[in-house]
C-alpha cells in the first residue's frame, strides 16, 4: 500500500532515467526512496510514510534511516523536516546492500572490491576440493558468481583492469 501511494502521489517527484520516473526501490523489509531534492517532494514523502505508519502500526526505524544528499545538493547542509531526526549526510549511505556516495569511482570501489575479494576467496577455498568439471561449474554458478551480481547490476561498469 505504501509503495502504491508513493508511486501515485503527484506531489512526490523522483528522478527521471530516460522516460521512467524512479521514486523507490524495495526489497523485503528494506526500502529506499528517491526524490528530486525539492522540499515539497521530501515533506510529502515523509507525511505519506507517517500516515502509512499510523494506519498500519509499522514504524520507521529512524536510527537506520539516512538521507543522502546527491547531485547539486551533495555539498550542502540542507535538512528538510528538522523536527524529524533522520541522519543527514553528503558522504555515503547504504541501502539494499549497496553503498552510495557522491563519487562514482569511490562508490564502485567501495562496493565491488570487497565482493571481488569474496569471489576470490570462494574460488581459493573451492580449489582444494576434488571436483569434476560439472562440480566446478556448479560451485561457480552457485557460490562465486552470485557475489558479484548485485553490485555489477546496480553500479556503473568497472574499468577494463577490474574486468580483467
Amino acid at each position: 500500500m505504501l509503495s502504491n501511494e508513493v508511486s501515485l502521489n503527484k506531489d512526490i517527484n523522483g528522478i527521471n532515467i530516460g522516460n521512467i520516473e524512479l521514486k523507490q526501490t524495495l526489497f523485503a523489509d528494506d526500502a529506499c526512496f528517491i526524490t528530486d531534492g525539492q522540499r515539497k517532494s521530501f515533506q510529502t514523502l515523509v507525511t505519506t510514510i507517517e500516515f502509512f505508519s499510523n494506519i498500519s502500526g509499522l514504524k520507521v526505524n529512524k536510527d537506520k534511516c539516512t538521507i543522502l544528499n546527491l547531485g547539486s545538493l551533495g555539498k550542502t547542509e540542507i535538512n528538510f523536516c528538522k523536527n524529524i531526526h533522520f541522519k543527514w549526510t553528503s558522504n555515503k549511505a547504504t541501502t539494499l546492500g549497496i553503498t552510495f556516495t557522491n563519487n562514482s569511482k569511490e562508490m564502485l570501489n567501495e562496493n565491488l572490491n570487497p565482493k571481488i575479494k569474496e569471489f576470490e576467496l570462494c574460488l581459493h577455498q573451492c580449489s582444494r576440493w576434488k571436483l569434476s568439471l560439472l562440480g566446478k561449474i556448479t560451485v561457480l554458478k552457485s557460490f562465486a558468481v552470485p557475489k558479484l551480481i548485485n553490485p555489477l547490476t546496480v553500479l556503473h561498469n568497472p574499468d577494463q583492469n577490474c574486468i580483467n
